[in-house]
């Protein structure tokens, strides 16, 4: 019979057990965190469209700017705002289905604007109305 044990072997397999315990312990914390994570709240969609629908009314800003100098670069201008529309358009029928027609018109009204070489005059007043429209669909009081 022996006298002398190793403790070292039982503490480092105690030290090793810990270790393993926290890990498992700090991973499930995090998988259940995230899980449990709160979604958007609505006020932080409604931002999250606006912020989108700018993106069309500075488009058409630029169609106003551009087109009188250079109507190649405001058609250009008027189909990127097209193009930001489609990707808010859903979210706008969302916030309000009528006002979200309206500026589907009147986007497609500028753009068809300058695709059919329109005086200046007509585009800038089609581009305006897309703006205002775009503004009223977004609830933007800007």
């Amino acid at each position: 019979m022996s006298l002398y044990r190793e403790t070292g072997r039982r503490s480092r397999a105690a030290a090793i057990g810990v270790v393993a315990v926290l890990a498992i312990g700090l991973a499930a914390g995090y998988v259940t965190g995230r899980a449990t994570a709160p979604s958007p709240s609505l006020a932080e969609q409604v931002r999250d469209v606006q912020d989108r629908s700018r993106t069309v009314i500075r488009g058409f800003e630029l169609v106003r700017t551009h087109y009188p100098r250079d109507r190649a670069a405001g058609r250009a201008q008027a189909r990127r705002a097209e193009e930001s529309f489609a990707d808010v358009r859903g979210d706008l029928v969302v916030l309000d289905p009528i006002r979200a027609s309206e500026a589907a018109d009147a986007v497609e009204e500028a753009v068809r604007a300058t695709e059919r070489n329109a005086s200046p005059k007509v585009v800038d007043d089609a581009a305006g109305r897309a703006i205002d429209v775009v503004l009223a669909a977004a609830l933007l009081g800007d």
